[in-house]
This record gives C-alpha cells, sequence and structure tokens, in this order.
C-alpha cells in the first residue's frame, strides 16, 4: 500500500468523523440550518454512524496497516484537507436539503446562531443584502 492510499483512507476517515462531529453539535445546539435531518435523534444516530468506525479503525491502524505509518506533516494535511471537505460538504448539502423547509428569517443574523433559523446559503444571502442596504443609505 502507497502512502497516497494510505493517506487517502486518513482523509476519508476524518471527512467521515468530522461531519459526525458537525452533526452531533448540531442536533445538541439546535442548529437546524446545518444538519441533514429534521429531528434531533436522526442526527444524533448519523452522529453515531460517522464517528464510531472512524474512531475504531483510528485506535487500530498500525494494527491493520503495520508499515502504514503516516509522518506528521502529512497527518496534520490529510486532517486539514479532511476537516475543509467535510465542512463544505455539509454546508452545502444541508443547505440543499433544507432550502425550502427553513425560511429565510431574517430575526438573528450574528454569528452561527443564525444557523438555527437558515442554511448557510440563506444566511450568507442575508447577510450580502444587509450589507448591500447599508451601503446604499
Amino acid at each position: 500500500m502507497t502512502i497516497f492510499e494510505l493517506s487517502l483512507r486518513y482523509s476519508i476517515l476524518i471527512f467521515l468523523a468530522v461531519t459526525g462531529v458537525l452533526h452531533a453539535i448540531a442536533a445538541y445546539r439546535g442548529l437546524k440550518g446545518i444538519s441533514f435531518f429534521t429531528y434531533k435523534i436522526s442526527a444524533y444516530i448519523f452522529a453515531a454512524i460517522t464517528i464510531i468506525p472512524p474512531l475504531a479503525i483510528f485506535f487500530t491502524w498500525n494494527e491493520r496497516w503495520p508499515i502504514g505509518l503516516i509522518q506528521g506533516p502529512e497527518q496534520f494535511y490529510c486532517f486539514i484537507a479532511g476537516t475543509i471537505v467535510a465542512l463544505v460538504f455539509t454546508l452545502g448539502l444541508s443547505s440543499i436539503l433544507k432550502r425550502t423547509s427553513i425560511t429565510d428569517d431574517p430575526g438573528e443574523l450574528h454569528g452561527i446562531s443564525a444557523l438555527k433559523n437558515m442554511t448557510y446559503y440563506q444566511a450568507i444571502k442575508q447577510l450580502i443584502r444587509s450589507k448591500g442596504s447599508n451601503c446604499s443609505k
């Protein structure tokens, strides 16, 4: 197995785990705009399914691939890549899935709490609109 294949596996596991963590946080904090699911229990189940297997593989990595050591800098790059892809994937897919079920609510526009009432796309759109209306005054 090449270092590229190992790095790709590592990045995929990071992607899965981070996606699960994002859903666990969204369910716990009531951030409906970044969850794929309507019900909290579904998000928690999804989080468990996407977090536990990668963790088990991480803890048994050396037994699975004894010569498959990924050096520190490579691990860092794989971690950052997997995290960024998971974040973009989660924000993008949740915005697509929830585009009609969550309406543009101009109520709370500050920080991550805006994602309680709207998707990421809707929050960005509201932010651009509010900045545009401030510039035209």
